[in-house]
């Protein structure tokens, strides 16, 4: 049998919760096993914590009304990633990445613990890399994370995003081109809906 892994199971809760089932409470109590006391979430119980994978976890509590139970801990350990370029990272060798930059500030926010002096760096990096033309789903999602989460969506930067990304993405997702993945579907409407926009 597979073992099962935190991120499968936060992210069947999360999609259970958004077509309008409760999480199941098993599984939620389950996730909450993979929690460490020291901050952070593993991928099993007592699995070494990640920072996506504590994302994930706590949008999944989030969903399912619950809190972890060391969230102190959580935001000292989240903090504790970040490098002085602003960039978080799992271990000091790793390359900066904005997706993880992104399930950082994420959780900060959700736990509430968002410092927007020690984020500036990171908000910094973020717009620098939409402008240097990172623009691919993933990375457009990670930017518009980061500056939701720290309240730094602009007017400007909200029609720059709609005219200069979303607009040009949905007339390929709804156009003649080649079907678009379903989880490009979803990022999409997501950063719609961090934007204050429909999507349509």
């Amino acid at each position: 049998s597979t073992m099962p892994s935190a991120v499968d199971t936060a992210r069947a809760c999360i999609v259970a919760s958004t077509l309008g089932g409760p999480p199941g409470d098993c599984a939620v109590e389950w996730l909450l096993t993979c929690e460490n006391e020291s901050g952070g979430f593993g991928s099993w119980p007592g699995g070494g914590s990640r920072v996506r994978i504590t994302n994930v976890a706590l949008k999944c509590l989030t969903a399912a009304g619950r809190f972890p139970r060391f969230g102190e801990a959580h935001r000292e350990w989240l903090w504790g990633r970040q490098c002085t370029d602003g960039s978080f990272r799992e271990f000091e060798r790793d390359a900066p990445n904005l997706s993880t930059d992104a399930a950082a500030v994420g959780s900060l926010r959700m736990l509430d613990a968002i410092n927007v002096l020690r984020l500036a760096p990171t908000v910094e990096r973020a717009v620098s890399a939409w402008r240097r033309g990172q623009r691919d789903f993933v990375d457009t999602h990670s930017t518009v994370t980061i500056l939701a989460a720290t309240s730094n969506l602009s007017p400007e930067l909200v029609e720059e995003f709609r005219s200069s990304w979303l607009k040009p993405v949905a007339r390929r997702l709804v156009g003649g081109q080649p079907q678009a993945r379903v989880e490009e579907a979803a990022r999409y409407f997501e950063i719609a809906a961090m934007l204050g926009l429909s999507g349509d």
